[in-house]
This record gives C-alpha cells, structure tokens and sequence, in this order.
C-alpha cells in the first residue's frame, strides 16, 4: 500500500507541489520502506540463502559446557571460501547461545581433535602437518613429528590420551615428495608428549598401521594393522607401552566399523550369503558377543560418555528392493537392545547417519550427509 501510494504521488507530482514538510517527509520515508522491503531485503535474504548451501559442515565438533562453546571444523563460512579437498576449511567456535561466532585458524584444517579436559586442539592443516593450540586459538605450535628416514609423510587418526597428556596417531611414510594416501612404502603408529613434544614410534611395517584407541589407564594403545592379500585383511592387538610387548587379538577379513571406548571394540564382519553382522569384541579378554545379524551394512557407531552404551546404523535391501534402515541402541550394563526404524520420508537419513550423545547420555543427535 505504502509503495503503490508514493509511487501515485511521485507520478502526479503531488509530492513535490506539496507546501507540508511532515508530509513530504513521510511521502519519502514511505518509499524508503517499500523499497527496502520489496527489493532489497528479498535480495539479501536470497544471497544468504545461496551462500548457506555451499557451507560444509565436518563431523568433528566438540562442546564445552565449562564455556559454554561449540567447536567446530567447516567450510563456506565466508562467501567464496569453500574447498571439496577441505584445504579452506577452519576451526570455528560458538557460544551455545548462537553467539560470538569466532574463528580459530587462518589457515586450513581438515581434521581436528580435541583434548578431554577441552583446552587443547589438535589440528591438521591439511598438508600432513599437526598443530596443538589452546581452545581460544592461541598458543599454536607445529607437532615435530618426524619423517623416520623417509622424503614424506602423511599423519592421520589422532587420539587423545585420556589425561590428556599424550596422543597417538598413524603414521603413513612415502619414498617420494609427493605424499599421496595409498602409495607409501610404510607405516607406523607413535605417540608424543603433548608437553615435551617427545615423539615414540611403537610399531612399524608395510602394513596400514592405525590407531583404535587408548585403555582406561592409559598404559595401553589398541591397534589395528591391515593388509591386502586377496582380500582385506585385518589384525587387532594391544601395545603395552611400559613393556613394548604386542598382543594379537583378533584376525580376519573385512572387519569394518571398529569403534572402541577403551575396553570393548564394536566391529562388523562377514557371516552368510555376504550379509554382515555387528559384534562386540573384549579386547583384554577376546570374548564376543552379537549385536544384530543378516544386514547388508553398518555405519556411524558412537559411544556414550560414559561409555556404558554405544549407537550405530544398520541398513539392508528387502526382496522387494526397498531399503531398510535402523538405529541400533545397545548399553552393555544392562544388556539391553533397543532398535528404532529410520523413515526417509520423515527423516532422510538413509546413509551415513552420524551420532553425538548429549551430555547425560540420555539422547542422540543424528545427522547425516546426503549424495
């Protein structure tokens, strides 16, 4: 109304011939508004729009309830700044109140870990070289992790020891400069101390050596190697850190998912006609207990806080060709299975789901990336 009104008087003239100040003034103000709201504003909203669906999200974000901050790893938060290969991603964090959004690094980061008591993060910059900084962005230093006689390396899968004073990473060594993942001649597992920035090499072999994770008391790093011959060959033991001893776990193909909390290992393996099954492994032990059989794939298993319970996905095509998924709930204290049916329609999450456990591990946050 407002615009068709000044429109009419700026055409008639009236609102020039007009001997009242007031009137005029808001003649103008008038115009001033309709012009906003009908071009500008819609304009700007599009561009927020268009600028939203290139932002990539990673799956690494931490929360703080000390400081109330999300930590974040993204992509697209400034416009252009958006890269497939995650070289432009970056560090971000947020108050939980949706404010104070700040970032942390300048540069790329394409994997991120942070510390158990939240003050430290660990980082690659997505050139194969780590950096430890405080959770406000400073105090950044480069990790010296060497290159055991080799041209290059490339280092993945960092994880925190649990007083924080230690990490374990993979190791991936190339003969070359060039440091591209799949061709390196060895690898090796090592872990450093986060204070003095000493460096330890624990195993090493042409085998894909990673790590699954740390015990309880931190004197032992769970690893697993693997290698081809034929198929996929995996290996799981446990690496005394005082001793040095390895002792092997478990052997086998096509051992996938491998999701630890520091005593119980949650892997999928083959069983009948190609179908997979979710087991759940003791590492000290090498006791197994099945989780849920005869599905076609298993993703995303997360544990609980405190580590009492663990979630993942499962998902199988039926006769008819339509596929099935569920979420699988299992809490290893009281034994008990719970399985929730994942609808498309209402949720869209029919592949690679991914779970966050809230604080007091009584609800899961479920997002999923769709292709």
């Amino acid at each position: 109304i407002f615009s068709i009104a000044s429109c009419f008087s700026l055409i008639k003239g009236e609102l020039l011939k007009t001997r009242k100040k007031l009137a005029a003034g808001l003649y103008a103000l008038f115009f001033g508004i309709s012009v906003f709201c009908l071009i500008i504003l819609p304009a700007v909203i599009y561009e927020i729009k268009m600028e939203a669906k290139r932002i990539s999200f990673n799956t690494a974000w931490y929360i703080d309830h000390d400081s109330n901050n999300l930590y974040f790893l993204a992509a697209g938060a400034e416009g252009n700044d958006y890269s497939s290969n995650g070289t432009k991603s970056r560090i971000w964090s947020l108050g939980l109140d949706g404010r104070n959004l700040r970032k942390l690094t300048a540069r790329g980061a394409t994997e991120m870990s942070m510390s158990p008591d939240k003050r430290l993060i660990a980082y690659n910059d997505g050139r194969s070289a780590w950096y430890l900084m405080k959770a406000d962005g400073s105090g950044r230093r480069k990790l010296p992790m060497g290159n055991l006689g080799y041209k290059s390396q490339y280092n993945k899968w960092l994880f925190w020891s649990n007083d924080g004073k230690k990490i374990a990473y993979s190791k991936y060594l190339f003969a070359g400069k060039s440091a591209a993942y799949g061709n390196y001649k060895e690898s090796a597992v090592c872990i450093m101390d986060t204070g003095t920035l000493e460096e330890k090499c624990l195993i090493r072999s042409a085998s894909s050596n990673y790590v699954l994770g740390w015990s309880q008391d931190d004197k032992q790093v769970f690893l697993s190697s693997r290698k081809f011959d034929g198929k996929i060959n995996y290996i799981y033991s446990i690496y005394e850190i005082a001793t040095g001893n390895v002792k092997e776990v478990i052997k086998g193909y096509n051992l996938y998912l491998r999701s630890f909390n520091g005593n119980l290992l949650a892997f999928s393996e083959e069983e009948n006609k190609g179908k997979r099954k979710l087991t759940l492994l003791d590492m000290n032990t090498g006791a197994r207990k099945n989780i849920l059989a005869a599905w076609d794939s298993f993703g995303g298993a997360v544990w609980s806080n405190d580590k009492q319970a663990f979630a993942s996905h499962a998902s199988k095509k039926e006769k008819n060709g339509k596929e099935t998924s569920t979420l699988v709930v299992f809490n290893i204290r009281t034994n008990v299975k719970k399985e929730y049916e994942i609808k498309p329609d209402r949720m869209g999450l029919t592949r690679n789901p991914y779970f966050k456990w809230s604080p007091d591990n009584r609800r899961l946050a479920v997002f999923s990336t769709q292709y």
